[in-house]
């Protein structure tokens, strides 16, 4: 999927102005000063240190810090609005109304503004960023409601109904080293979710590091032990395989290319971000109808090349994570597409020979990739079995 770039560049100069004006700054032009670049840099690598490596960062409220802010809206919000465009994207989401738990300065309402004109309500615990967000969804003329809020603390009740309740990098941050931690997560969305709309959607977003993806899966399994039903990226409604194994994860990753300013402090920071990686779920309140037949996977690797030269890919699937291979010499037209496979695509594999490990592919095998839009097609039309 082509990333949201052209739309991302729309929101810099808007990004750019609002840190100048936190720092005190008086300069209004766009491109970034070396002494604004290398200020960006240690605030990214204070900020991704605090969140990914010592994670002493997480819960705390570091929005109130010059130079962690400049991190969190030139880098953070760019990487939460592009992974939020890409699912939206992906699975046809166009919600007329979002509640954004924890949203900071909005990059999933700045997400959802580019395919329509939602109402927005913005909920944090810090009135500083919630500010920032309704400036920013000026700029796409957007009606919005915020509300200084602890997830910890039981939402108001004369808040409407949803299409959309967004989580976006906030789970990790609540109870992170509580043992019951998963527990109070599923006790959040389940009081939450009274607010949805009947035909409307939960979203997680999580970092795919592997704590915080692995505990995104144990939510996952929880709200589906009680009573929710998953939509996407999971194709069946049974517990994850990948927690079977204690160093196995499931997340998603896609390109992107951020502009030079941005670059150049990444690099400075000590960092690479060729691709931007998470760990995501759509949930609903009501039964989804789910995909019909043996031969639907959804690619949940990278590619690999076995010892014997076989290229392999692990295709999550209704019976599990399963080994897929092709040896080179058995490519054919119809099957050269599993060369080029990306994590996250949904294919159609036919004629699979089954093998100790998991299926193999030969010379008659059929590999098709389903487009979002024809992956929606084909569910509904499947026998649900709710």
């Amino acid at each position: 999927m082509t990333p949201a770039q052209p739309e991302l560049t729309t929101w810099y100069p808007h990004l750019i102005r609002l840190w100048r004006q936190q720092s005190r700054c008086p300069v209004k032009q766009h491109p970034l000063f070396p002494s604004e670049i290398q200020r960006l840099a240690r605030g990214i690598r204070l900020l991704s240190h605090g969140l990914t490596r010592e994670r002493k960062l997480p819960g705390q409220d570091y929005f109130n810090n010059p130079d962690l802010l400049g991190a969190y809206l030139l880098f953070y919000w760019p990487v939460s609005y592009m992974q939020a465009h890409y699912i939206l994207k992906a699975h046809s989401i166009r919600p007329a109304s979002v509640l954004e738990v924890g949203s900071g300065a909005g990059p999933i309402g700045a997400a959802c503004a580019d395919f329509s004109k939602p109402e927005i309500t913005f909920t944090d615990r810090n009135p500083l960023i919630l500010k920032l967000a309704q400036s920013l969804a000026k700029q796409k003329n957007l009606k919005t409601r915020t509300l200084v809020w602890n997830p910890k603390k039981p939402l108001p009740d004369a808040l409407p109904k949803f299409d959309l309740i967004a989580f976006q990098h906030l789970l990790n941050e609540l109870w992170q080293n509580d043992p019951d931690r998963i527990e109070k997560r599923l006790n959040l969305v389940k009081s939450l979710a009274p607010r949805l709309n009947p035909a409307g959607r939960l979203l997680f977003i999580e970092p795919a590091l592997m704590a915080t993806s692995r505990d995104l899966l144990l939510l996952r399994n929880h709200l589906l032990s009680h009573g929710f039903f998953m939509e996407a990226p999971c194709l069946f409604n049974q517990a994850c395989p990948a927690l079977e194994k204690a160093n196995d994860t499931c997340h998603m990753d896609f390109k992107w290319s951020p502009p030079d300013f941005l670059k150049t402090s990444i690099r400075l920071a000590g960092f690479q971000k060729k691709e931007l990686k998470m760990t995501y779920f759509i949930f609903r309140s009501q039964p989804v109808p789910q995909t019909p037949g043996q031969d639907v996977f959804r690619i949940v690797s990278d590619k690999m090349l076995s010892k014997n030269g076989k290229i392999r890919f692990i295709g999550c699937h209704q019976e599990g994570r399963i080994s897929l291979s092709l040896q080179p010499s058995e490519t054919r037209p119809g099957n050269q597409g599993f060369l080029n496979l990306k994590r996250g695509d949904l294919i159609t594999i036919t004629d699979l020979e089954k093998t100790e490990t998991g299926f193999k592919l030969h010379a008659d095998s059929g590999v098709k990739i389903i487009p979002g839009k024809d992956f929606q097609r084909i569910s509904i039309q499947g026998t649900s079995k709710y």
